[in-house]
């Protein structure tokens, strides 16, 4: 609004009247009019950007030169253009020797990473993330499925599937079971202790105690 209000200030009605009076008399050509229409547009709106005089950055992996609108720029100040740098994250997600996706060994921040690259790609990844950072994963035990299991869906060493709704035991990551878990060494070092010292095991909600009193319910 204010480029159009500037304009008119300077094309006035007796400016324009003095101009196309002069096409008559001075401009014989096309060519000459087409450079005077040329010289009004940019009295009118100003100097036309020169797309070679863009600026553009190199990429870091690909080595092409892209406007500044398609670059990212890691921590350590290297250059990704978009396509690179969502192929880095793409390819993350199947190698987990890219993950997480780092330049100069420092981290690509996801919060800015997420804004920039497809919408698709991102909640592919998002989703993926909580999969791909955490060390003891727990998976559905039935091979067809095998979907990962969340911490929000693990309760009492009981991972419940998102998908199939199958239970996995957390310790040995097969189908749950009664009683306790061989695979559980923490559960089991504390049993050896407690045969060591002879403490005993309530019946009922199977802590171990050190017994001082009868109790009939401690077997």
């Amino acid at each position: 609004m204010a480029t159009t209000q500037a304009a008119a200030d300077r094309l006035d009605g007796n400016t324009i009247h003095h101009l196309c009076g002069d096409i008559d008399a001075r401009f014989l050509t096309e060519e000459d009019v087409t450079r005077l229409a040329e010289a009004m547009a940019i009295a009118a709106f100003g100097e036309p950007q020169n797309p070679s005089k863009v600026e553009k950055v190199e990429c870091v992996t690909c080595q092409d030169h892209h406007p500044l609108g398609r670059i990212w720029k890691a921590p350590c100040g290297h250059a990704y253009c978009i396509t690179c740098l969502e192929t880095l994250h793409e390819k993350s997600m199947g190698d987990e020797t890219l993950y997480p996706p780092r330049c100069c060994r420092l981290e690509m921040p996801w919060d800015s990473v997420k804004p920039v690259i497809q919408a698709e790609l991102a909640a592919e990844f998002e989703a993926k993330r909580e999969e791909l950072g955490t060390r003891n994963r727990v998976y559905c035990h039935d091979p067809a499925c095998a979907s990962f299991i969340g911490r929000a869906r693990i309760v009492s060493d009981v991972a419940t599937c998102p998908a199939c709704q199958k239970q996995t035991c957390v310790n040995c990551k097969s189908s749950t079971h009664a009683g306790d878990c061989a695979a559980d060494t923490g559960l089991q070092m504390t049993l050896a202790l407690a045969r060591q010292q002879g403490w005993k095991r309530r019946s009922e909600c199977r802590a171990v105690v050190e017994l001082n009193t009868v109790c009939n319910h401690i077997t």
